[in-house]
């Protein structure tokens, strides 16, 4: 899902609130995300997970295309870990996914916005 396709879904599911506004609140909790990574900060949203920088060290490593040697510079990156509540919605759908189809569930993934009824993801967790 893309920002856009994501601002569409959010859309859709509050037809009150203007397009415009939704692209607003989006791109302000990412902004917000970006500047708390930033700063070096960790992000816990629970339910969904907690994203956190780590620096990762020096190493040596090889060119997949040549074969030769490279040397790679220690680097920061985000890491992503998946929350509990996250994680059994995810390996519920892989397991409804490989069965017949049935009925949907309340609080299952749809059209890949979180429907009504579970409190994953970063909508449901800032509506508590």
């Amino acid at each position: 899902m893309t920002k856009s396709e994501l601002i569409s879904a959010v859309s859709l599911k509050f037809p009150d609130i203007t397009q415009k506004d939704v692209e607003c609140f989006v791109n302000g909790i990412f902004e917000g995300i970006s500047k708390v990574l930033v700063n070096g900060s960790r992000i816990e949203l629970r339910g969904f997970g907690s994203l956190e920088v780590r620096s990762r060290k020096p190493r040596s490593a090889r060119n997949p295309k040549t074969g030769q040697k490279v040397s790679v510079e220690s680097r920061r990156t985000v890491v992503f870990n998946c929350g509990k509540d996250f994680n059994r919605l995810i390996r519920e759908e892989a397991v409804v996914e490989s069965e017949p189809a049935t009925e949907q569930r309340a609080g299952s993934v749809s059209d890949g916005f979180i429907s009504s009824g579970e409190s994953v993801g970063v909508y449901a967790a800032s509506r508590r």
